[in-house]
């Protein structure tokens, strides 16, 4: 069966990429305005050259019908040339339009090397238009040469002008959306960080209105009261829970205490019991025993602060051969046998809460163990107890399997960083402990 590691084995798992609200909201709105922008830019431009050939085409048909065509049949007004013979028409503008027009005031234009921010360097213009008296006139203007005289200092094409307005737009935009976001981000971040930093012991009941500061919008000082509602309710828990804890092992030290000095009583009373009494006793003070290790154990959980626990040097070998005589009881009338293999190492730690953790490792091991072998290593600060499973105990759960025991032996190794790993290697249950 694979090894089964419920402490040492890493999971990977897919990296997150945590995006932030504030700047998700900056770049979705920048976004949108830019693309408006953009849009009406692109309206305006378009209407703007509309309104050009509207224009065009209105002065070219009033030319048309204002013109007073001299003898050769030519005029020029505002720039624009009539004549009344497609036989005049400049080969300039016949090279664009080859054709006669057909249909009366229809514009034709052609720009090159036009760039849209610029006024063409060469156009061509051409309309026919018929008169009430049915004469047709030809309205032309070209210019087939770019312009000679230089464009006036801070004159500014309309194309121009409408991308600066638009990138106008998009900069005021962005600094009012920077501002906007400033204002909201402040309160935002002032929760975050009294959220953060929100610690139980400057709470209490009476003090709970004074700990929930202003943070400006109605939103999020509901949604502070909400996380302090929350945060009280879990503090009362914890409470009740330590209090509980506490309480329930305090006043179970009594009656373990009485239970233990009765068996030793009745050892005096009666020295030699009858089998079935002995067993009896036996099971009492195996009974005891576990409750007083079990009790103690809750009771170094219950405190809070590690530093106020003893800590001494001692010999970490010689504490566990005194478990292992100790618990040997555990073992009676099975056919386990314990090899022992220690070797002297000081550790320099809480000596009671060591006893406590090995206490509950060696036991599970003796109390779970029905046939085979039982290994307590030790090399240094390292122990291992690897102790033989029947074969139905290996698909049984680990967490229900071995009790409440190995739970208070984690906990209590993490309480004190020390190193705990525990697996099912295919017949055997193994634990490691490391106190260096």
């Amino acid at each position: 069966m694979s090894a089964q590691n419920e402490y040492s084995e890493n999971k990977v798992k897919p990296m997150k990429i945590n995006v932030s609200l504030r700047w998700y909201m900056l770049a979705l709105l920048l976004t949108l305005m830019v693309a408006i922008s953009a849009f009406f830019s692109w309206q305006a431009a378009t209407h703007f050259l509309s309104g050009f050939d509207v224009i065009t085409e209105s002065n070219m048909r009033n030319v048309a019908r204002e013109a007073q065509l001299n003898e050769r049949g030519y005029d020029k007004i505002i720039g624009y040339s009539v004549v009344n013979n497609w036989q005049h028409i400049p080969p300039a503008i016949k090279a664009h339009f080859p054709n006669q027009p057909e249909q009366s005031g229809t514009l034709l234009k052609k720009f090159d090397d036009w760039i849209y921010f610029a006024p063409p360097e060469k156009f061509y213009l051409l309309m026919m238009v018929e008169l009430r008296n049915g004469e047709l006139r030809y309205v032309y203007r070209y210019r087939d040469k770019p312009p000679q005289q230089p464009r006036q200092f801070g004159s500014i094409d309309p194309m121009v002008k409408i991308l600066l307005w638009g990138i106008g737009i998009v900069l005021v935009f962005w600094l009012l959306l920077l501002m906007m976001l400033r204002s909201i981000g402040k309160p935002i971040v002032a929760l975050q960080y009294w959220a953060k930093n929100l610690s139980a012991k400057d709470l209490s009941d009476s003090s709970t209105q004074q700990a929930l500061p202003d943070f400006r919008y109605s939103e999020l000082n509901s949604l502070a009261s909400i996380i302090l509602a929350a945060f009280l309710k879990v503090k009362k828990t914890l409470q009740r829970e330590q209090e509980f804890l506490s309480y329930a092992s305090h006043e179970l030290r009594t009656p373990i205490a009485i239970i233990r000095s009765n068996c030793a009583l009745l050892e005096k009373v009666t020295p030699e019991p009858s089998q079935q009494e002995l067993a009896i006793r036996q099971r009492l003070q195996r009974a005891s025993l576990t409750m007083k290790d079990m009790t103690e154990t809750l009771l170094w959980l219950s405190r809070e602060q590690e530093e106020s626990l003893p800590v001494e040097a001692f010999d970490l070998a010689e504490l566990i051969e005194l478990l292992g005589n100790e618990l040997a009881y555990l073992l009676q009338g099975k056919e386990v046998s314990v090899q022992l293999n220690t070797e002297s190492f000081t550790v320099t730690a809480s000596k009671v809460a060591c006893r406590i953790l090995l206490t509950n490792l060696i036991r599970n091991a003796f109390q779970h163990s029905f046939s085979g072998e039982v290994f307590i290593q030790q090399q240094a600060g390292r122990v291992e107890i690897t102790n033989s499973l029947e074969a139905e105990q290996v698909n049984v759960n680990a967490e229900l399997g071995f009790g409440l025991g190995l739970k208070l032996t984690s906990t209590l190794a993490k309480k004190f960083n020390w190193q705990y790993q525990r697996q099912i290697e295919e017949q055997n249950h193994k634990v490691v402990i490391d106190f260096g």
